[in-house]
């Protein structure tokens, strides 16, 4: 595995203590985690990008494949990531900010896909980003992208976690094919997280998901799984979309 490595000029991000202990709560939760990448994986190809590794939640899956570059503007995220894979040989992490244009200096890898989870809805000028995500995808290559969806849903929660915003539907997909991609697949991910989300950042105003919450969803996770599957993934607290590169 290749040493941190840094891009000259880029600041480090300040501490999110909440943010960073929802990563840990989240990162407790196997069986979502697990879920969340039973839902992406067909999309995954074998050489990686990994936009916003965060704590390495689903870097363990990504892992069985070929080669993994984890991108993160947090040097502590990509120090832990470091630590916990360090026998991983097809693991590489970078420093950097998604909206730095040296991310484009990545095509030398050939991707054949981007992974972008829970990252793009806390950055202003996403357009950037996803612009740079086009230009390192090898002809084809695939784009999986996970985001918060319906913007009337933003509250506390967002606010705490440093979202921008949440997505509609036609505007991700309107953003999407003007960075240059041919949606190919949406769905919604966690229908029934829409009701938590709305309890504890709408009506109730907390800026953190409380534990015993997380836990007693965690235990439920295969009963709403079969729910989802019932109601055809037709709507969520997440957006699934996946676009191809089209264009050189």
């Amino acid at each position: 595995m290749s040493d941190l490595c840094g891009i000259e000029g880029i600041p480090e991000r300040n501490s999110h203590p909440i943010g960073e202990e929802t990563l840990r709560r989240i990162y407790r939760m196997r069986r979502m985690n697990e879920w969340m990448w039973s839902r992406i994986e067909p999309w995954v190809g074998n050489r990686i990008l990994e936009g916003g590794c965060g704590n390495g939640n689903i870097t363990e899956f990504l892992l069985t494949k070929e080669f993994v570059l984890s991108v993160d503007i947090n040097p502590t995220n990509l120090q832990a990531l470091q630590a916990r894979f360090r026998d991983h040989e097809n693991l590489s992490v970078l420093n950097l900010d998604l909206t730095h244009p040296a991310l484009k200096d990545c095509a030398v890898h050939r991707f054949d896909t981007v992974v972008c989870l829970n990252v793009l809805e806390h950055i202003e000028r996403h357009e950037t980003v996803l612009q740079s995500f086009h230009h390192i995808l090898q002809p084809d290559g695939l784009l999986v992208l996970l985001v918060p969806a319906y913007p009337w849903l933003f509250g506390t929660l967002d606010s705490a976690l440093g979202h921008v915003r949440r997505y509609g539907k036609a505007e991700l997909k309107t953003l999407l094919e003007q960075a240059g991609f041919r949606i190919v697949h949406h769905s919604y991910l966690n229908m029934m997280g829409i009701l938590g989300w709305w309890l504890n950042g709408k009506l109730l105003k907390r800026d953190l998901l409380p534990s015993a919450q997380l836990d007693l969803y965690e235990g439920l996770v295969p009963l709403f799984r079969c729910l989802e599957q019932i109601t055809r993934h037709s709507m969520g607290l997440s957006h699934i979309i996946i676009g191809a590169k089209s264009g050189p």
